[in-house]
């Protein structure tokens, strides 16, 4: 084989070489990114939404402790259905 046809080839394969290991790491990259972005998002967005649902959760909670006992026993149907959710 011609010294310059097998040294263009090698040059070739090492450019290539080269060119796959950084696709690899930008895409590492963008990876950990996206993942660092979407943690962050949980932290911020998410824990915050849960706190709100629970503080309302306790509000809703105390107004159903406020109906008097014998307006819950005396209507049937307001009975089951605060027994059949668990609030």
């Amino acid at each position: 084989m011609d010294p310059a046809i097998e040294k263009s080839y090698n040059v070739f394969i090492n450019s290539m070489s080269d060119y796959f290991q950084r696709s690899v790491t930008i895409s590492l990259i963008k990876l950990v990114c996206f993942t660092s972005a979407l943690v962050l998002c949980y932290a911020i967005i998410f824990e915050r939404l849960l706190e709100l649902l629970k503080e309302e959760m306790w509000l809703t909670q105390g107004m159903l402790n406020l109906i008097p006992i014998n307006m819950l026993l005396s209507v049937p149907r307001l009975k089951e259905e605060l027994l059949k959710q668990s609030v």
